[in-house]
């Protein structure tokens, strides 16, 4: 069995915080006052799992999650929480949280996720920065008064990848809603290009990469290609009026994994 190698993705760590019900459904919801920092909550992590030569793997893996108070060695704070995880082509999500509860007081700057796959410990641990101020917020699933499923539901949340030395135009994200699309150029070389594409609302966008930001728009008649050199981790936003999606890609040996939310479908 190749020996698998994990990347993490999205801005570094897509955490995204839930709380109970926001999990179990989009029922009964829960009053503002009752999310406050002592009830339990749930973590998303996603990630990209590879083998050691960079090929994304796919299958049913056991993970064990654990949270410590320092980069290497340190106290264990949490777990393990040990799961089955399902990954296609490289990518998966677990639900941090599921089996043991997670409290706002594990959570400090100095927060760290190990991961252990099939018996292998991952290195470097992930840092986990801004869980906390998530935790700590009473209405952290409410925005002027809605709650969070007022806007989005987790079919909105996904993740694609490419292949970056082939000939196919891999989408990496498209909404219906608006006709905007993204893929990649389908070129055989190494650096990325990205066409931001549509067919009904004019879109605006941003693109990050190392410490370089680029802004434009795209159209029907004018769609956007950007290039800009590979193995860079980075992350494209498209906007117009309420309408927004985000895309955070990760590249390794010219495979690209990327997780993406949209506002709409």
């Amino acid at each position: 069995m190749k020996t698998p190698k994990a990347f993490v993705m999205a801005a570094v760590m897509a955490l995204l915080v839930l709380s109970p019900e926001a999990v179990s459904g989009w029922g009964d919801r829960t009053t503002q006052s009752s999310l406050s920092p002592g009830v339990p909550t749930k973590i998303n992590f996603q990630g990209r799992l590879t083998d050691a030569t960079g090929h994304p793997l796919t299958g049913t893996y056991t993970m064990k999650f654990r949270l410590y108070n320092a980069l290497t060695a340190g106290t264990l704070l949490w777990g393990p929480e040990t799961q089955g995880v399902t990954v296609t082509d490289g990518l998966f999500n677990a639900l941090l949280g599921d089996v043991n509860p997670l409290s706002a007081s594990l959570f400090t700057s100095s927060t760290y996720l190990e991961v252990e796959v099939d018996g292998q410990i991952l290195s470097p641990r992930q840092q986990i920065v801004s869980v906390a101020h998530a935790f700590q917020t009473d209405n952290a699933d409410m925005v002027d008064g809605k709650h969070a499923s007022d806007f989005a539901s987790a079919s909105l949340i996904g993740g694609s990848n490419a292949h970056e030395t082939d000939t196919y135009q891999d989408l990496l994200l498209s909404m219906s809603t608006t006709g905007w699309v993204v893929r990649d150029d389908g070129d055989t070389d190494y650096d990325h290009t990205l066409i931001v594409a549509t067919t009904g609302w004019l879109t605006e966008y941003t693109l990050w990469y190392g410490g370089t930001v680029v802004h434009g728009e795209a159209s029907v008649a004018s769609p956007a290609t950007i290039t800009f050199p590979h193995y860079q981790a980075f992350q494209l936003i498209l906007a117009r009026y309420e309408h927004i999606a985000s895309l955070v890609c990760n590249e390794n040996d010219a495979e690209i994994g990327c997780v993406y939310q949209k506002s709409h479908p």
